[in-house]
């Protein structure tokens, strides 16, 4: 994860938020509040580098295959065969009719 990533940036915000807020008000110095900010910076980058590391990246989304056309379609065409002898197939079966079957 990078140092400088939002949600670096935005949860280091977030933990020293009273000190932003006290700052803004007049209840903390501006330098009190921003050295508190720049400590806050790395702590998050380390915490949330481990918790990338426990979980994994973020899934990315994968972009569709398209279908293959005939085409583009590769490969090897097969075609049937009728074999001789089947039923239905017209040809004649072996031992039907034949001298030497009997």
């Amino acid at each position: 994860m990078n140092l400088l990533s939002a949600p670096v940036l935005g949860g280091a915000a977030l933990c020293v938020s009273p000190a932003l807020h006290g700052a803004w008000s007049g209840d903390t110095t501006l330098e009190a509040a921003l050295t508190r900010y720049l400590i806050a910076v790395p702590i998050c980058w380390l915490v949330l580098s481990i918790f990338e590391a426990m979980v994994g990246p973020a899934p990315r989304p994968q972009r569709p295959v398209p279908a293959p056309t005939p085409e583009t379609a590769q490969g090897p065409t097969y075609t049937a065969q009728q074999v001789p002898g089947m039923p239905g197939t017209g040809a004649p079966q072996l031992g039907a009719g034949d001298d030497a079957s009997a």
